[in-house]
């Protein structure tokens, strides 16, 4: 997790918006107590550093500067990975939604939704906020936010399926 680099795509009065947003949201939150405080402050925060350090960059190969064939493969197989778990979890959360949140007092509702609603978050952030073991950028995303793949590195075309070469 110490390896997390960081990507601000936002220019300047964007990234003071969205820090202002941010900690206006956690003021707010704290102010009125209520059944929404937590999540309210845990968005507020997610917002301010957005717009203070930008977009995280999750590797998937250790911190080399220039990947082996073997540290991509195994890139991509961690990335495969993280893809199925973005979109099976959800799924199954649903499920277990539908089995547990009837039995939830309805004070706190919300709450139980969002707490039991993190670690899905996580997982797709995880996903698509990962770097390319080839070229080291979003596998996801372009830089804009605007671009995205499921199967290809949006800036060096590397694939999921380990059809195409790994060469560097």
């Amino acid at each position: 997790m110490n390896d997390i680099r960081w990507h601000q795509p936002l220019p300047n009065w964007a990234r003071v918006a969205c820090v202002v947003f941010g900690i206006a949201n956690m003021g707010g939150a704290i102010a009125q107590w209520s059944a929404l405080t937590i999540p309210g402050i845990v968005v507020g925060g997610v917002w301010a550093v957005f717009g203070w350090k930008g977009i995280p960059l999750i590797p998937s190969v250790s911190g080399t500067s220039r990947p082996q064939k073997n540290e991509i493969v195994a890139g991509r197989s961690a990335l495969r990975g993280r893809r199925l778990l973005a979109f099976v979890v959800p799924l199954a959360w649903l499920l277990l939604a539908a089995i547990v949140f009837p039995r939830v007092p309805k004070q706190l509702l919300a709450t139980a939704f969002f707490l039991s609603a993190m670690p899905i978050f996580f997982l797709i952030f995880r996903c698509f906020f990962s770097a390319c073991p080839r070229c080291g950028r979003h596998f996801f995303l372009d830089g804009r936010l605007l671009r995205t793949s499921l199967t290809r590195c949006v800036h060096c075309g590397l694939s999921l399926r380990g059809r195409d070469s790994v060469d560097l």
